[in-house]
C-alpha cells in the first residue's frame, strides 16, 4: 500500500513539472527559481512556467504562531526564573525568506529564545516583572526581518521565579 501511495505521488510530481502553468494561493506567494537560480515572486493567481525548468517554491504568507518553549535563566541578581513565549509572525519578503531561511519556524523560535535570554540575565527579578512585551518584539523583530519575516507580537505567557534542586553533588 506505502509503495502504490509513492508511486502515485511520483506520477503527480511529474504531471505537474511537465504543465506549462501553476496557480498561486490567495494566502501563499510562490518563488520561482529558473534552472536553480532566483527569477521571480508570484502573487495569487495562475501563473505560467516553462516546464522541467522552473521549480515553484511556494510559502505561506497568513500569520502563524509560535510557542516558545520554556527556559530556566538567572537574572542579575542571581534569582532563577523560567520563561516562555508566543509569538506572531507571518512573512513578508518571500525571497528571502524562502532562499535564506531553512526552517522558518525553528528560526524564529531562536531568535525569540536568545533575546529573551538577553533581557532577562541583564535584569534584576523586580526588573523582569515589569518587562515589557513591546521591549522584546523590537529586538526579535528587528533580526527577523533580516530573514523576510515580520513579527507581529510577542507576548511572556510565563515568566516565574524557579527553584533549583541538586540531586547529585
Amino acid at each position: 500500500m506505502e509503495f502504490l501511495i509513492q508511486l502515485l505521488d511520483f506520477i503527480r510530481d511529474i504531471w505537474q513539472s511537465l504543465l506549462p502553468f501553476h496557480t498561486v494561493n490567495e494566502y501563499d506567494r510562490a518563488v520561482i527559481l529558473r534552472l536553480g537560480k532566483y527569477h521571480k515572486v508570484c502573487e495569487p493567481g495562475p501563473h505560467f512556467k516553462v516546464p522541467l525548468i522552473d521549480d515553484i517554491i511556494t510559502c505561506r504568507v497568513s500569520f502563524a504562531t509560535i510557542n516558545i518553549r520554556p527556559q530556566s535563566l538567572t537574572t542579575k541578581d542571581g534569582q532563577n526564573v523560567v520563561v516562555s513565549a508566543v509569538i506572531k509572525y507571518k512573512v513578508d519578503d518571500p525571497k528571502t525568506f524562502t532562499i535564506e531561511v531553512d526552517d522558518p519556524k525553528d528560526a524564529i523560535a531562536d531568535i525569540a529564545q536568545g533575546k529573551i535570554k538577553e533581557l532577562i540575565i541583564e535584569r534584576s527579578w523586580e526588573e523582569c516583572k515589569s518587562l515589557k512585551d513591546t521591549e522584546i518584539k523590537g529586538k526579535v523583530a528587528k533580526e527577523a526581518s533580516k530573514w523576510g519575516i515580520k513579527v507581529d507580537f510577542i507576548t511572556i505567557t510565563d515568566l516565574a521565579l524557579m527553584r533549583s534542586i541538586r540531586l547529585i553533588q
